[in-house]
C-alpha cells in the first residue's frame, strides 16, 4: 500500500478542510502547533494528511492542499537514462568524447537506483505502520508512532531533495543541448559545469544521514520497549507460577518476541538501504567531480567546431569523386 501526503498550507486540518470520500479516506492527519516550515522551507503549512490514495488536481486546488515532493504519484516520472534531453546529451558526448560519456552514464545510473531503493524504503515503512495500527492504544504505541511519523517525514524530505537532483541534470542536459548548436562542443564543456547539482546531492546525503540516525534511534527505542515488555511479563508469569507452587522458570528477556520482530525487521531493512543509497550519493558525488575535472581540459574552439563537425558526417561516406585531369593538348 502506497502512502501519499498533502500539506494544509492555508488553514489548521479540520473538518471541511479536507477531501474524505469513502474510498479515499485519510489514513492519518497530523496538525502543527503553528504554521510552520516544511519540505526544507519550501512551503509553509498548518499540518499534513496521509491518504493510501493520491487527490486528483481538482481536489488539491479545492482544498488548497500541496503535494510532498516525494510522494510516489510525483516520482514516477521516467527514469533519467530514458528523458530525451539526457540522451541526446549522451549521444553527443559519445560521439567526441568517450570518457565523459561513460562518466555521465554512470551518474545517471546512480540516481535511477537510489529512486528504485527510495520505493523499497517506502514499502518497508507501510509494513511497520500496519504493525503500529494493530497495536493497542496506549503510550507505548504513541511513543512508537511519533518515532515512525518523524522517520516518514525525513525519508520524504530525501526523496524530494532526490526529485531535485533529477530536475536539474534535466534541466542541465537541455540547457548543454542547446549550447551545442550555437557553439559547437564549448556548449559541452559548459554542460558538464550545470552539474551543479553536487550540491543538492550533498545535500541529499546530510537528509539521509538524518533519516539513518532516526533508523537506529527508533530501531533501539523498539528494542528497548519489547525488553521491557518482555520482562515485565515474565514477571507476572513467575507470580502467577509461585502463586500455585510451581517452580520458578527464567525468562530471556532479550529474545525478541513476534510484534517486537515485526517492528524490527522492516525497520532494519529500512536502515540498511539509506545507508547504501547514501553511499550511492557519496559515489555519484565523485563521478561529478570526475566531470568537472574533465572540464579543465578544454580543447579549443575551432578544435571542438570541428570535432563536432567531423562527428556529425555520416558514418559511410559514399566513393569520393575523383576530380578529372584537363586533357592533354594535342
Amino acid at each position: 500500500m502506497e502512502q501519499y501526503k498533502y500539506y494544509s498550507t492555508q488553514r489548521p486540518v479540520d473538518l471541511g478542510t479536507f477531501p474524505n470520500q469513502p474510498e479515499n479516506k485519510p489514513l492519518e492527519i497530523n496538525n502543527y502547533d503553528k504554521r510552520e516550515p516544511v519540505e526544507g522551507g519550501k512551503l509553509q503549512a498548518w499540518g499534513d494528511l496521509t491518504y493510501t490514495k493520491p487527490l486528483t488536481k481538482k481536489q488539491m486546488a479545492d482544498y488548497e492542499l500541496k503535494p510532498a515532493p516525494g510522494n510516489p504519484d510525483l516520482q514516477r516520472a521516467a527514469p533519467l537514462k530514458d528523458n530525451d534531453d539526457v540522451k541526446k546529451l549522451l549521444a553527443l558526448l559519445s560521439k567526441v568524447e568517450g570518457d565523459r560519456a561513460k562518466e555521465f552514464s554512470q551518474l545517471i545510473r546512480y540516481v535511477d537506483s537510489m529512486e528504485k531503493r527510495f520505493d523499497q524504503v517506502s514499502a518497508e515503512l507501510l509494513q511497520v505502520r500496519g504493525q503500529l495500527n494493530d497495536m493497542q492504544q496506549g503510550p507505548v504505541k504513541k511513543a512508537l508512532a511519533a518515532a515512525v511519523t518523524g522517520l516518514e517525514n525525513g525519508v520524504q524530505t530525501a526523496r524530494g531533495r532526490l526529485a531535485a537532483v533529477k530536475e536539474q541534470i534535466i534541466e542541465g542536459a537541455a540547457r548543454a543541448v542547446e549550447n551545442v548548436k550555437h557553439a559547437g562542443l564549448t556548449g559541452l564543456n559548459k554542460a558538464v559545469s550545470f552539474l551543479g547539482v553536487k550540491k543538492t546531492l550533498n545535500l541529499l546525503r546530510a537528509d539521509l544521514n538524518s533519516s539513518i540516525t532516526d533508523a537506529k534511534a527508533t530501531i533501539s527505542k523498539v528494542e528497548a520497549i519489547g525488553e521491557e515488555l518482555r520482562s515485565a511479563g515474565g514477571h507476572l508469569k513467575q507470580a502467577g507460577r509461585a502463586t500455585i507452587g510451581k517452580e520458578r522458570q527464567e525468562v530471556d528477556a532479550s529474545k525478541e518476541g513476534r510484534f517486537q520482530a515485526g517492528l524490527l525487521a522492516p525497520l532494519r531493512t529500512v536502515r540498511d538501504v539509506m545507508t547504501s543509497i547514501e553511499k550511492t550519493a557519496g559515489a555519484a558525488v565523485g563521478q561529478l567531480e570526475k566531470l568537472e575535472r574533465a572540464t579543465e581540459k578544454k580543447p579549443s574552439v575551432r578544435d571542438n567546431l570541428q570535432a563536432l563537425k567531423n562527428a556529425e558526417k555520416p558514418d559511410k561516406a559514399g566513393p569520393a569523386k575523383v576530380k578529372a585531369e584537363p586533357e592533354t593538348a594535342l
